[in-house]
């Protein structure tokens, strides 16, 4: 049988900001599964920048807010949000374009997501199936 090594090796080194940046500004999806902190951040990045997304939050952090606030864009109270309500909040960001599914597995399993805003070939840099050359 062969053991696991004491310690696993770092896949990756840690990225600069301007490397993080690059690699983000070049990707085709953004995806979170169970993301924790980032998950809002990943919305906000892919609405931001025209990227579709899916983040499967687990964790709300409103228990973190040291006040009550309420959020701009969607009227939403910050600090005494519930797990459902974070999903409300999310889609609420942009009701036109995320959407949610249940996944097939126990827990926290909504999937908030988006869809690209261009489908086809062409200069969207999206391709789909009936595109690709058989």
């Amino acid at each position: 049988s062969s053991a696991l090594p004491s310690s696993l090796p770092t896949a990756y080194p840690p990225l600069s900001a301007a490397e993080a940046w690059r690699t983000l500004a070049g990707c085709s999806l953004v995806a979170g599964m169970h993301a924790d902190g980032a998950t809002e951040g990943i919305v906000d990045f892919g609405l931001k920048h025209d990227k579709p997304f899916a983040v499967v939050p687990c964790c709300v952090y409103s228990k973190e807010a040291t006040e009550t606030r309420r959020d701009a864009t969607t009227g939403f109270r910050m600090s005494t949000m519930s797990y459902p309500a974070f999903i409300r909040y999310l889609v609420a960001k942009a009701p036109e374009q995320i959407r949610t599914a249940t996944l097939p597995f126990e827990g926290k399993n909504i999937v908030v997501y988006r869809l690209p805003s261009r489908l086809g070939c062409g200069s969207s840099g999206y391709e789909c199936e009936i595109c690709v050359p058989v």
